[in-house]
């Protein structure tokens, strides 16, 4: 999914860095900045929410540019802590133009 999805915006022509694990997240986001940041909440090592609360601590204006990706929105745990986030959240399944259709709104101007 993820070699799919960078494949794709790449195609959109956005700049695309793809981290493989919760550690190599953190490491992207100490060493640059992002419009954008797709964050699974299940990753291998670190989960997506322990990266999100470590990216609020350490780099508070990045984890403002996180969208959530999840299959798990039954987890009751996984709603509360995305509600919790206030951060805008793709369920999977999600197709690749409902994908382009939100990143498009959430880099919209003024947005």
């Amino acid at each position: 999914l993820r070699a799919a999805i960078s494949r794709f915006l790449r195609g959109q022509h956005y700049d695309v860095q793809v981290a493989d694990s919760g550690s190599s997240a953190l490491d992207l986001v100490s060493d640059r900045r992002f419009d954008l940041i797709l964050l699974d909440l299940r990753m291998t090592g670190i989960s997506g929410e322990d990266v999100y609360d470590s990216m609020r601590a350490a780099h508070p204006d990045q984890a403002q540019r996180v969208v959530f990706m999840t299959g798990d929105l039954h987890s009751a745990a996984a709603s509360r802590f995305i509600r919790a986030t206030g951060r805008p959240v793709l369920a999977k399944p999600f197709t690749l133009d409902e994908l382009a259709t939100r990143i498009d709104q959430l880099l919209a101007p003024g947005r």
